[in-house]
C-alpha cells in the first residue's frame, strides 16, 4: 500500500509540475510592435513621420542576438531598423503604405506585416 500513495503522489507531482510548465509556456512574452503614426487614413503633408513601438523584444543588431524591424514604403526597398527612432519620410502627394514586420536575430520575419495607408496632400 506504501508504493501505491507514493506512486499517486509521483503522479500528482508530475501533472501539476506539466500543468505549471504550461502555464509559463503560455505566459511567456511574444514580441510585438504597433506602428504608432502615421495613422491608417490619416491625411498628411510631407515629410511623414513614421514611429513604431515595440514591447517584449530588445531591438539591435542581429549579430547581438537582438530583434530588430523591416519597414518599405510602397512595396519599396526593406530598411532595416535597427534602433527605435522616428524616421521622416518624403513622400509625393497620393496615397501611400508602409508595411513593417518584426524578424528575430536570423532576419526570418516573426509573423505577418503590420500595414497602414495613408494619403499625402499637397
Amino acid at each position: 500500500m506504501r508504493n501505491r500513495i507514493s506512486r499517486r503522489a509521483a503522479m500528482r507531482r508530475v501533472v501539476v509540475g506539466a500543468l505549471a510548465g504550461e502555464a509559463l509556456v503560455a505566459a511567456a512574452a511574444t514580441p510585438d510592435f504597433t506602428i504608432v503614426a502615421p495613422g491608417n487614413k490619416a491625411v498628411l503633408t510631407s515629410p511623414v513621420l513614421l514611429r513604431m513601438s515595440v514591447v517584449d523584444a530588445e531591438i539591435g543588431l542581429p549579430r547581438d542576438g537582438r530583434y530588430h524591424l523591416h519597414f518599405s514604403v510602397d512595396g519599396g526597398e526593406e530598411v532595416a531598423v535597427y534602433h527605435v527612432r522616428d524616421y521622416s519620410l518624403k513622400l509625393s502627394p497620393g496615397m501611400h503604405v508602409i508595411a513593417v514586420e518584426i524578424a528575430g536575430p536570423s532576419h526570418r520575419a516573426l509573423g505577418p506585416p503590420k500595414r497602414v495607408a495613408f494619403m499625402v496632400r499637397e
